[in-house]
């Protein structure tokens, strides 16, 4: 088996992934950090999202039909529902919005340096982090509750008021500060 420290440069040294196509600017400087740790590197890694997806049964799974890593506003919102459509038909089934928190993965050189940035993220209020071990690695996914989620649309037609909307986009908007918070607590504390 490679070396922690083959395995980590070997990971740095690939091109980012992302589908959104380049890195999360809120989250850069906490990876940054990490990475420059000799007991650290980061596999995967985002500050949260809001995403509208439809989901789907089977293999096909479900996809993205809109997303934003940046705070949300109700006239966006609005656009996008407004362009959900496939092939220029309305969407069937189901359409979910969804709010995620942030979270990072992060490869641990062994369980001791874990055990240190286990500690460090649920003081930063990262409630939901765990330490993973597998038989390839010891890892930590931190991870945050700051999550929204519920059906926003059936068969093409709206199931929420523009009043539910608003009032959405500003607790999703409160949650994504929550979070981001806690970001820069855990970028400080290393």
């Amino acid at each position: 088996m490679d070396s922690f420290n083959q395995r980590k440069e070997s990971i740095l040294s690939k091109e980012d992934k992302a589908a959104k196509g380049s890195w999360d600017s809120r989250v850069v400087g906490l990876c940054n950090k990490l990475n420059a740790s000799e007991d650290y590197y980061t596999t995967s890694s985002c500050s949260g999202k809001a995403v509208i997806m439809e989901e789907k049964v089977g293999k096909d799974g479900s996809y993205y039909l809109w997303s934003s890593h940046d705070e949300i506003g109700f006239d966006e919102l609005k656009e996008a529902v407004g362009q959900l459509t496939v092939d220029g038909k309305l969407l069937t089934g189901i359409v979910k919005f969804k709010s995620e928190a942030p979270i990072i993965f992060v490869v641990c050189r062994d369980i001791e340096s874990a055990k240190e940035l286990f500690g460090k993220c649920v003081k930063c209020g990262f409630k939901e982090t765990g330490i993973k071990i597998t038989k390839k690695l010891i890892g930590v996914e931190i991870r945050s509750g700051e999550k929204v989620e519920f059906p926003l649309m059936n068969d093409g037609e709206l199931l929420l008021l523009d009043e539910f909307l608003r009032v959405l986009v500003e607790e999703v908007n409160r949650k994504r500060m929550v979070g981001w918070d806690k970001i820069l607590k855990l970028t400080s504390s290393l």
